[in-house]
């Protein structure tokens, strides 16, 4: 995760565009972190 911290909503965001483009999978932990990271924003 970025260090500044308001750049962390936009950086999941981002990774989770790539995810979806490329077709790449996601794991249950990465799953839930991407989703507990995305509830704060």
């Amino acid at each position: 995760m970025p260090s500044r911290t308001a750049y962390r909503c936009t950086y999941v965001r981002a990774w989770v565009q790539v995810k979806y483009y490329y077709g790449l999978s996601v794991d249950s932990a990465e799953k839930s972190a991407l989703q507990n990271h995305l509830a704060s924003c």
